[in-house]
């Protein structure tokens, strides 16, 4: 008599949610690989396993697909400096992540690679404008937010402007991060990683 599989069964949302994410991430490689204008969403589609038409029927265009790899890259890589239940940081904190998004970054530079990509598509992109700014201001508040706890706690200086700081902070994470991916041969990511944010005044 054959036996009843344990396994569950995934459920129609389950299975939608899968294939979404293995889309975005291919077509994360694809811009990674081939910058923002040589591939198609058949390609996508294709590239994750799919049917060519499935990219379109999930996301209806390019430019809804891209905004989704934004949306994408940014909570899962680059929104670690968001709490689950939306509280603050403090310093310590907001240096562990910002650590920790280094890291992540060391292990895939095609993530950063693709992110730095689309939101240079920012500057002639109304769509990529719109969404690059809501996510810089989501980290920036942020980090204001961390900074302002510092204050509070008295491990940094209280007569900081925190919202110039926070944009520093932000600004120079970033610029390092294109650095990497312009030179990678003569940037050091991990010592950058190390003296990020300890080694800025007055944080």
């Amino acid at each position: 008599m054959r036996q009843r599989s344990k396994s569950r069964r995934r459920t129609q949302e389950e299975r939608r949610e899968e294939a979404e994410r293995r889309i975005l991430d291919a077509a994360t490689r694809l811009i990674a690989d081939k910058g923002l204008d040589a591939f198609t969403l058949a390609d996508v589609g294709e590239a994750a396993g799919f049917s060519r038409s499935l990219p379109a029927h999930y996301f209806k265009s390019k430019d809804g697909l891209l905004v989704a790899v934004v949306r994408h890259l940014f909570d899962r890589y680059f929104g670690l400096w968001q709490r689950p239940d939306n509280s603050d940081y403090d310093l310590e904190d907001l240096l562990a992540a910002t650590k920790l998004y280094f890291e992540q970054l060391l292990e895939n530079p095609r993530i950063a690679k693709a992110f730095h990509i689309i939101m240079v598509g920012s500057f002639y992109s109304p769509k990529f404008n719109k969404l690059s700014t809501r996510l810089n201001a989501e980290s920036i508040s942020i980090i204001e937010r961390a900074i302002r706890t510092g204050i509070k706690q008295g491990s940094v200086r209280s007569d900081i402007n925190p919202k110039i700081w926070s944009v520093i902070y932000l600004a120079a994470a970033r610029g390092i991060v294109q650095q990497w991916l312009a030179d990678p041969k003569n940037i050091d990511l991990r010592m950058a990683r190390r003296r990020h944010g300890r080694n800025q005044e007055p944080l």
